[in-house]
């Protein structure tokens, strides 16, 4: 290979890496932009399992058009006047977010609070109790 050759193609590597890397900082421009106009919450649903066996995780489904920061579960038995906490996980790439609640023995009945936040700082919290379906007011918009 001649100098001029291997100078073109030096020349090429590096337009192409600065191509690169302009692209992937102009993505991430974009998406703070889009982040600073989020002004919408976090959507929550909650099914109660359709058993009443209380070893299963405890699941909820949040979504959000720019993506979400955490989930937590703030929990406690009826009538009980502390709440516990736990941090929710994703499920995979999913929309759930599971956390097990077995280890407690709360019973089958136990009220709740869900605190979702997205990536922009939105809040959602809902409040509600292990027996009942419980969505968010926006949880049709997502």
């Amino acid at each position: 290979m001649n100098t001029q050759t291997l100078l073109s193609a030096i020349v090429f590597t590096s337009l192409v890496a600065t191509l690169s890397i302009s692209t992937a900082v102009n993505a991430e421009h974009e998406h703070q932009a889009r982040l600073l106009d989020d002004k919408q919450a976090p959507a929550v649903l909650y099914h109660p399992p359709t058993s009443t066996d209380n070893k299963k995780p405890f699941t909820v489904t949040v979504k959000d058009d720019e993506g979400i920061q955490s989930v937590t579960l703030f929990y406690r038995k009826p009538n009980s006047f502390q709440f516990m906490t736990t941090r929710m996980k994703r499920v995979g790439k999913s929309n759930s977010y599971i956390t097990d609640l077995g280890k407690h023995d709360l019973g089958d009945n136990l009220d709740f609070n869900i605190l979702a936040v997205d990536l922009a700082g939105n809040s959602q919290l809902v409040r509600g109790n292990s027996g009942q379906t419980i969505a968010s007011a926006d949880n049709k918009k997502h």
